[in-house]
């Protein structure tokens, strides 16, 4: 079962470092390049937190990371047996998402963002499919949680 689990993560944490690699290599570095009218690519590397934060002190905001995140993969699979379906599948993006931005900060010293999006003239930061799978296992887990365990 453990090894189930940790294929399904490295399959998805696969999915984000091929399409990485693949927007990384066929389009130049900060240069934007319009897909729709409010999507485009436009791969930078972000060496800083959530939206840049820590920039300037990159070894520091990996060195960090890898902690929260080893913690956090240490305790989830403890939870995990405890844990309906529904809730599982939320946990496993979750930690696909960080897993895949962390192995960015190690080999490249940041993540690799690409993904800009234009919203009602608002330019949202920019990002990749490890912050996707974040966002909708966050969202996902938030949903299948029950009401009486958030408070």
């Amino acid at each position: 079962m453990f090894r189930k689990k940790l294929l399904e993560i490295s399959i998805l944490v696969g999915i984000d470092w091929i399409i990485k690699q693949a927007v990384f290599f066929f389009y130049p570095i900060f240069k934007k390049t319009e897909v729709f009218f409010w999507i485009s690519i436009y791969p930078v590397y972000n060496l800083g937190g959530a939206w840049s934060v820590g920039s300037a002190y990159p070894f520091i905001i990996t060195v960090v990371s890898t902690m929260i995140w080893t913690a956090f993969f240490c305790y989830i699979f403890t939870l995990m047996p405890h844990l309906s379906q529904a809730q599982k599948w939320p946990l496993r993006l979750i930690l696909a998402g960080g897993l895949g931005n962390l192995i960015d900060r190690w080999l490249y010293g940041g993540v690799r963002d690409f993904i800009s999006l234009i919203i009602f003239g608002y330019s949202f930061p920019i990002f990749n499919m490890a912050d996707i799978f974040l966002t909708l296992g966050a969202l996902a887990l938030f949903i299948t949680t029950p009401q009486r365990a958030l408070i």
